[in-house]
């Protein structure tokens, strides 16, 4: 007789990774310009600053912020998203995290166990293979942590109804754990959620979400959405629209359950996407430039509308704003002086000139889609480019010319499963074209940095504020596999 899979003994021990000792034995100290080829590189003086960035933002407007994972998948970057760059407990603005993985949720283990986080939303409509795996979460010995997960179909809240009944027993045997459910909302980006004009849907999910409090075992917490679309945005009026969008679509859903609230239940409107929580930015120091602004205006009106509400709490949720890219530089979010660019950028692929074809002046590289990613840059940016070449040298010092320039020299044109091909950008003067040599190594600003990241098992961590520039390996962060 054949004996059932088990889904709960799928973990990461089957997607197993180096141990972070024996790559620091390995690497820590080593200069850029002696790894191995192609790798990732993180800046860590730039994650600090980013991650500091949006703690300020949202404790000083007031609002509640919660972490994604999914962009970089490591332990360290966690840290100094929950807890700033001081990494001091005694500072911890926030405990919150998202994951878009069973992995990334089992990767954060030794953070529950510490403390450190405290509040998981699996953020993923869950397939239902998914629960056992996630359920052992509430094993960990931390018993304040509050799991949730997300849902947008009927269907799917049915399904955990049923398995949350099945795991009553342990109820009765003294156990203390409660989820959380959210329901996604769509506000436009036509990825997940439900769209708010599917009123009957909506209004059945939340109704059933709000009743399983009397179960004990499950309650309504809130919705949750996500403004991709504010990716392709070009001004912070683009992001700002879009973060409104999203405030009044968790608003109205939130409309259908005057009976929780009126019970005095919090319930929280989770919103987000690096675009729009970064907008907030400009709100800082005052509203100037935005004061007749009528996304500004908007987005007032439905955060007054929160407040004016019972029990609600507006959150902030975002991942890539840690690392950042260059499709996120070219969303200009943030009006001058806080405007992002090349400096902010943490996230560099490391790779080495291969060859070079004279005929048609351009180099090939040992990078392509498993290492960088597979999408182009927006037409309204640098169009048709899947990295920019950065202006490291291998050399240390000071820099006697720029490399490229910043506008665009050297970029990474086309690319295919590992093989990458850099052209001179046609917009700047050939005359400044710089000379390429193979086996010189280069770092590549990407386009996507969640994509670029997957391919590699760990990042080589630098610090550019280090008296070496940031040309020597200073730890090595290994990043969680599998699914």
């Amino acid at each position: 007789m054949a004996i059932l899979f088990d889904p709960s003994a799928v973990n990461q021990t089957l997607y197993p990774a180096p141990s972070k000792e024996t790559l620091t034995s390995l690497f820590v100290d080593q200069p850029l310009s002696v790894l191995p080829t192609p790798g990732a590189v993180l800046d860590v003086a730039v994650v600090k600053r980013n991650c500091d960035r949006m703690l300020k933002t949202c404790e000083t407007l007031g609002l509640s912020f919660r972490g994604h994972v999914k962009s970089h998948k490591t332990i360290e970057l966690t840290k100094y998203q929950l807890l700033g760059s001081s990494l001091s407990l005694d500072e911890q603005q926030t405990g919150s995290v998202c994951v878009s993985t069973i992995a990334e949720a089992e990767g954060l283990i030794p953070l529950i166990r510490e403390g450190i986080v405290t509040d998981l939303l699996y953020a993923f409509p869950m397939p239902p293979s998914s629960f056992p795996r996630l359920h052992k979460l509430l094993k960990v010995p931390f018993p304040e942590l509050r799991l949730s997960v997300l849902v947008d179909n009927y269907k799917q809240l049915s399904s955990c109804w049923e398995l949350l009944e099945g795991l009553t027993s342990e109820k009765d045997n003294g156990s203390t754990w409660n989820y959380g459910i959210f329901v996604k909302v769509d506000s436009g980006y036509s990825r997940a959620g439900v769209h708010p004009t599917e009123l009957v849907s909506l209004q059945n999910m939340i109704e059933l979400a709000t009743n399983l409090k009397d179960s004990g075992i499950a309650s309504f917490r809130g919705v949750y959405t996500h403004a991709g679309h504010s990716y392709s945005g070009t001004n912070p009026e683009d992001a700002m629209w879009s973060l409104a969008d999203e405030v009044k679509c968790g608003l109205d859903a939130l409309q259908m359950d005057t009976e929780g609230r009126e019970a005095g239940d919090e319930v929280t409107v989770s919103v987000g996407a690096s675009p729009t929580a970064l907008v907030l930015g400009n709100l800082l120091d005052g509203v100037e430039g935005f004061d007749n602004s009528t996304s500004f205006a908007y987005l007032q009106r439905e955060l007054k509308r929160a407040r004016d509400m019972k029990h609600v709490k507006i959150e902030i949720h975002a991942g890539v704003y840690t690392i950042l890219d260059l499709q996120q530089v070219a969303t200009n979010v943030l009006s001058v002086p806080r405007a992002i660019g090349l400096k902010d950028i943490a996230l560099t692929i490391l790779a080495e000139i291969a060859s070079i074809y004279h005929r048609r002046s351009e180099a090939l590289v040992n990078v392509g889609t498993t290492g960088i990613g597979r999408e182009p840059g927006p037409s309204h940016c640098l169009e048709n480019m899947w990295g920019l070449v950065s202006s490291w040298r291998e050399l240390t010092g000071p820099l006697s010319e720029a490399f490229p320039l910043d506008e665009g020299g050297w970029v990474l044109k086309r690319i295919s499963q590992e093989h990458g091909i850099l052209a001179w950008k046609p917009s700047v003067d050939s005359a400044a074209r710089l000379s390429l040599e193979i086996s010189q190594k280069i770092r590549i600003f990407p386009q996507h940095a969640c994509i670029a990241g997957s391919g590699h098992g760990w990042y080589y961590v630098v610090d550019s504020d280090q008296p070496d520039g940031g040309n020597v390996v200073r730890d090595v962060w290994v990043r969680w596999r599998g699914w």
